[in-house]
Order: C-alpha cells, then sequence, then structure tokens
C-alpha cells in the first residue's frame, strides 16, 4: 500500500473537487476562446503528469505542480 503525504492528499483532493465543479464551468462559459484562455480546457493534458507525481511514480517538483495546477 502506497503512503500519500498531507499535502499529495490535499493536491488529490483539490482536483477531485475541480472535476466536480469543471462541467458546470463549461456550461457557463459558452464563448470557446475565454475558455481557453481560463485554461480549463488546456489543464486536462497535464493531469496525468499531475497524478503522477501524487502517486510517486514520476520525478517531479513543486513548481511543475503549479504549473500544472493554476
Amino acid at each position: 500500500m502506497e503512503v500519500f503525504t498531507r499535502d499529495r492528499l490535499k493536491i488529490l483532493k483539490n482536483l477531485y473537487i475541480q472535476g466536480l465543479i469543471f462541467p458546470k464551468n463549461v456550461h457557463l462559459e459558452r464563448n470557446t476562446q475565454l475558455l481557453q484562455s481560463k485554461n480549463l480546457v488546456a489543464r486536462f493534458p497535464k493531469i496525468p503528469h499531475l497524478l503522477g507525481w501524487l502517486t510517486g511514480k514520476y520525478p517531479s517538483s513543486l513548481e511543475e505542480v503549479r504549473y500544472v495546477y493554476h
């Protein structure tokens, strides 16, 4: 069984909450360019790397997490 640090669990929880909120944001934003400028669409390709960091399978830094998460 893998041990998660408190920071990793907090990030995972935030990703889960964000995943629940994301579809509502998509419905509110009808302008595609505005949606892309808010980086909601561009965020999806980066999430697997962040999940890799959360599980400890990929070496990463907190700076990368900030880049992916914000």
